[in-house]
């Protein structure tokens, strides 16, 4: 759901088709007000405790109103992201230029408290080594 032209614009780099089982869920969707509002506030608890943890290590992370927090981890991101695949966390690829940045997306709140509690182990374990 998009201005005209905004959906010409990103129809050159559509990568699936939509399908009829697909339109009718969006729609269903979009007209459920109470499960947006719900969906809203567990989204900003999962994003609060993520960048709470972000700014106990200090890491700076751009303001977002998605579903997704991009942040500086200070290292090269593919080291990150292996550390965290052990932990059993997939995170975003490199985006360059930005080396050292991250994207991970908000998923449950629990599953954003065990990411939350894996970056500061990692942040911790970097501490120590420097």
């Amino acid at each position: 759901i998009a201005p005209v032209e905004i959906i010409q614009r990103l129809q050159p780099l559509r990568m699936s088709l939509l399908n009829t089982a697909g339109i009718a869920a969006a729609t269903a969707s979009y007209q459920d007000l109470d499960y947006q509002a719900l969906s809203r506030r567990r989204l900003k608890e999962a994003l609060a405790v993520t960048r709470a943890a972000l700014a106990d290590v200090g890491w700076p992370a751009t303001d977002t109103r998605g579903n997704f927090v991009f942040f500086d981890t200070g290292r090269p991101v593919g080291e990150f992201a292996a550390a965290m695949r052990t932990e059993g966390f997939l995170v975003g690829r490199p985006f360059a230029p930005y080396a050292t940045w991250c994207r991970v997306s908000i998923g449950t709140l629990p599953q954003m408290e065990g990411f939350a509690a894996a970056l500061r182990r990692y942040a911790a374990d970097r501490a120590e080594a420097a």
